[in-house]
């Protein structure tokens, strides 16, 4: 592997905000 790709470390950034936003959200109800 010759390095991450932006597109590729953007997606799994959005993946993981989403999931931590999810996990607030239920963490909080």
């Amino acid at each position: 592997m010759c390095g991450p790709s932006p597109g590729k470390d953007k997606d799994l950034f959005l993946l993981l905000t989403q999931i931590a936003y999810l996990d607030l959200f239920s963490f909080k109800s």
